[in-house]
């Protein structure tokens, strides 16, 4: 995959001999950096933080508490990382923690908080690699990010949310806690998503319905014509067919495309989810 335009490019990096600190920056004792990291004027980096090689870090961020973040990835103005989760049962004295991969671009203004004690099965908040954020979006305590995720601008994450990879959330989008953003998901701007969307899709609204499959990003990212053609029958059998209630069309789906490893993906969803499964307007009208 294309390495994004959003980050320093590889030639770069190379180019960097070694750490460079601006003088005005704050960077504690305790802090592990890599090699060729740039930290930029009047940012504060505390606590039990270790930071990847040939990583950027702009002016005015903000990083404490115990979060790693990976290597080449590149942090903007004014963004906080790792501070205290908004959670009512956390304290400053939780020991909870963020992870970020390689390869990110978080842009200005954007807050990613520790996770909670008890939450994500202590494991914090946890971002992929070759994730990209846009301004003054919110990542919420324990929310998981998959590898290759887009927030547009604004957009608002609840608690443990997940979001499974290569999904777009669009911008000013607010996800309810607990919710999953199923693989190759968008969501429309503006959206208010309270429930679990399958993969493949797309939805918009307030609250956010099912509006299709994303048959364009699908296709972009090289699914056969005969995995589309599945994933086609399975939304129909599951959204579209008039006949049988909802988990007779889900039995009926499963055991004509079950075998299927990408409509497969589906399925396993479906038995996982922690909410109600988001639907089309029509459906989630007659069946809610």
């Amino acid at each position: 995959m294309a390495r994004s335009n959003q980050l320093i490019s590889l030639e770069k990096l190379a180019e960097r001999k070694g750490n460079v600190i601006h003088p005005t920056a704050t960077v504690a004792k305790s802090v592990k950096l890599g090699k060729g990291v740039v930290i930029g004027a009047y940012c504060d980096i505390s606590g039990d933080v270790e930071i990847g090689d040939q990583a950027t870090i702009l002016s005015n961020v903000t990083i404490e508490g115990r979060t790693k973040i990976g290597a080449r990835g590149i942090i903007h103005q004014f963004c906080v990382i790792g501070n205290l989760s908004h959670d009512l049962k956390c304290d400053f004295d939780s020991k909870t923690r963020v992870t970020i991969g390689d390869d990110c671009a978080i842009r200005e203004f954007t807050n990613v908080h520790a996770g909670t004690p008890n939450g994500n099965e202590g494991r914090g908040t946890i971002i992929g690699n070759d994730v990209y954020i846009m301004s003054h979006s919110h990542v919420a305590h324990d929310c998981v990010l998959a590898d290759h995720v887009l927030l547009a601008q604004q957009a608002t994450l609840g608690g443990e949310v997940k979001i499974d990879e290569h999904a777009i959330i669009g911008g000013c989008t607010a996800i309810h806690q607990f919710c999953t953003v199923g693989r190759h998901v968008i969501v429309g701007g503006v959206s208010k998503v309270s429930q679990d969307i399958i993969p493949y899709c797309m939805t918009d609204g307030n609250p956010a319905v099912l509006s299709g499959l994303n048959l364009v990003g699908l296709k972009r990212n090289n699914f056969s014509d005969t995995d589309i053609r599945a994933i086609k029958e399975v939304y129909k059998t599951l959204f579209i067919a008039k006949e049988g209630l909802w988990t007779e069309r889900v039995a009926m789906a499963r055991e004509l495309y079950g075998s299927n490893p990408i409509t497969a993906e589906i399925f396993a969803f479906l038995d996982t989810a922690r909410r109600v499964i988001a639907r089309p307007r029509n459906r989630r009208k007659s069946e809610d």
